[in-house]
């Protein structure tokens, strides 16, 4: 048996390991499982259902004439085996429904509810079963499999020791193969080496925790410290919905994962998202001096954007651009910033320097139609058609009904014709 050693570590953000899971809190009853004749469904060897049941078809599962529990399990775990699983939990809630106090049942629905992928359901329904059974190991099994993939490998190691039978040694190698990707990302957090992050926050997915927010937190901060911004948000979005009200982390790791969706999302200019997030962590995890800092970022950067809207739209276009300079200063690296500040100069004919603005948001964000746009008519103002062309194709290719860089494309394309002519 393979035994995951703990170690403790500052990762600068005010908690010791990005990776630890607070208590679940299981609580227990005397145990009152009937499991031993129960039919019962396991990621461990399939065990195929009874002959003699007859499974229905789709339209008549909620039909189905029987108050047998046993019957309605079996029914539920053979539409399991087929991929039916919307099906199998109507059937594992009408067994769970006539009979609450058998643990089997509740775990059948988690591992249905994990094969979907809601497994702070199935977490739920593992609590279930162990306030009924404690003892009962299929429970420890599935825990132990949901806190893997959670990326939590402490708790997971507990659970599998728990589980008896239902465990093998290369169930401990698993847990003890995440738990060194997450030391290892961790430990180049601290050294600020954000490529190695991302590689072993990437090892630690393909290892097991492909739902882990804390992994995908620690890979988004790595792309945002890399300028990869689009990509952060990508692989946030890409990511299970996290719950920062539930108990699965403890206070420190749910302010660092809200604190880092709040700068990706400053970062791609969503501001009011940024401020809701940050407060969140800050609400979480009062005393975290790194949450409070970046909630302090966000909020002096939010106001600087305000206050350069607010002088633009008074045409105060040299005080707009000091406003929005002064938010780059905080935030040296934010699209919506420089495109904002490119605008300013646009008005006030430094036409340039407009470009450098426009050429910094696209480097960082090279979806942002708004700089492209900026940057194409920058270009038309200095008479530079090529460039300017070559924006309004990338325009025109994203929205082919937009009338006013169909314009633009035209008006430079005929420019270009007219120089070639003269040239020739």
């Amino acid at each position: 048996m393979v035994i995951v050693q703990k170690r403790q570590l500052n990762c600068g953000f005010g908690f010791s390991q990005f990776y630890k899971c607070g208590n679940v809190g299981l609580r227990h009853r005397r145990p009152t499982s009937r499991s031993g004749s129960s039919v019962m469904i396991s990621e461990l060897p399939d065990r195929e259902t009874s002959s003699a049941v007859t499974i229905p078809s789709v339209a008549n599962v909620g039909s189905i004439n029987t108050d047998d529990p046993r019957t309605l399990e079996e029914m539920g775990n053979s539409k399991h085996s087929r991929g039916r699983f919307e099906e199998a939990l109507v059937l594992h809630d009408r067994a769970i429904a006539i009979d609450p106090e058998e643990a089997s049942y509740w775990i059948n629905k988690a591992v249905t509810l994990a094969r979907m992928g809601r497994l702070l359901e199935a977490m739920e329904h593992c609590k279930e079963a162990a306030k009924i059974d404690p003892s009962y190991l299929r429970t420890h099994h599935q825990l132990s499999t949901l806190y893997l993939r959670l990326g939590c490998p402490v708790k997971a190691l507990h659970h599998r020791q728990l589980s008896g039978p239902f465990s093998s040694p290369r169930d401990f190698t698993k847990i003890h193969v995440l738990q060194s990707h997450l030391q290892k990302s961790t430990e180049a957090r601290l050294r600020k080496d954000w490529n190695i992050v991302i590689r072993e926050a990437m090892s630690a997915i393909s290892a097991g925790a492909d739902s882990a927010p804390q992994v995908v937190a620690a890979q988004a901060e790595a792309l945002l410290n890399l300028q990869r911004h689009e990509e952060a948000d990508m692989v946030l979005k890409a990511a299970a919905t996290f719950d920062p009200n539930g108990d699965l982390f403890d206070a420190p790791t749910t302010a660092y994962i809200l604190a880092v969706e709040a700068q990706v999302n400053l970062a791609l200019g969503r501001f009011d998202d940024a401020v809701t997030k940050v407060k969140m962590a800050v609400r979480v995890d009062p005393n975290n001096r790194e949450a409070a800092k970046i909630a302090m970022k966000i909020h002096v950067t939010v106001s600087c954007r305000n206050r350069g809207n607010d002088l633009f739209q008074n045409s105060k276009f040299v005080e707009a651009c000091a406003a929005y300079k002064e938010g780059l200063q905080l935030v040296t690296h934010n699209s919506v910033l420089y495109c904002n500040r490119a605008a300013c100069r646009l008005k006030l004919g430094q036409h340039e320097e407009a470009v450098q603005d426009c050429n910094m948001a696209l480097r960082l964000q090279p979806s942002y139609r708004k700089a492209r746009l900026r940057r194409a008519d920058c270009n038309t103002m200095m008479v530079k058609w090529e460039a300017a062309r070559r924006d309004y194709l990338v325009l025109i290719q994203d929205n082919p009904d937009d009338e006013e860089v169909r314009a633009g494309l035209e008006w430079a394309t005929i420019n270009i014709v007219e120089k070639r002519k003269h040239m020739s």
